[in-house]
């Protein structure tokens, strides 16, 4: 596990890294998320360049609670969709609710999912295990100039990876990104 653990936090470093900065932006700043219906709140994101969504993140950590991801065997792709989850925690603040936005293949939003930050509240998804997948956080509801939270990946396979997010000033508009997540396998 341990090795697992540091493949986490060296691959991370080298090259592209997964966790990008969050950016002061209208993303979720001034969306009323409580009076929208899903299908709605994805049509607002439709046409938003999400190309803007970049730097890095230095106060993120990574940790995977299983290796089925972090394997060096080849991922089959079996182009089945099936269901995969998130899970918001939140760690501290004045945040009250956390929008999530799903991104396939990092401009097509499929799913908006709405936390309380309660960390037994567990929402689907639906995925193909051939594509990869962005995930944009933000704080939806109350929020102040430094939040903290952590977001689950939850694979079909129930293994997970977690993504620590630090001082996230929701009064400005941050939010936290996780992109090209791919080892999605449906079974």
């Amino acid at each position: 596990m341990l090795m697992a653990v540091m493949f986490v936090f060296t691959g991370c470093e080298k090259e592209d890294p997964v966790i990008k900065n969050p950016e002061s932006s209208n993303l979720f700043l001034g969306l009323d998320v409580s009076s929208m219906q899903e299908h709605e709140i994805l049509a607002h994101f439709r046409n938003y360049d999400f190309s803007n969504l970049e730097s890095n993140y230095d106060d993120v950590r990574v940790i995977s609670s299983s290796s089925d991801d972090l394997s060096n065997k080849p991922r089959i792709s079996t182009r089945a969709s099936c269901q995969a989850a998130g899970r918001l925690r939140k760690l501290s603040g004045t945040a009250t609710g956390y929008s999530v936005l799903v991104l396939e293949n990092g401009t097509s939003p499929i799913a908006f999912l709405n936390f309380t930050g309660n960390p037994s509240q567990i929402l689907y998804y639906s995925i193909d295990d051939t594509k990869s997948y962005d995930f944009v956080i933000g704080v939806s509801s109350g929020g102040g100039s430094s939040e903290d939270f952590s977001f689950n990946v939850v694979r079909p396979s129930g293994g997970a990876t977690s993504y620590w997010f630090y001082g996230i000033d929701a009064t400005s508009g941050e939010f936290g990104e996780i992109t090209d997540i791919d080892y999605f396998v449906c079974p």
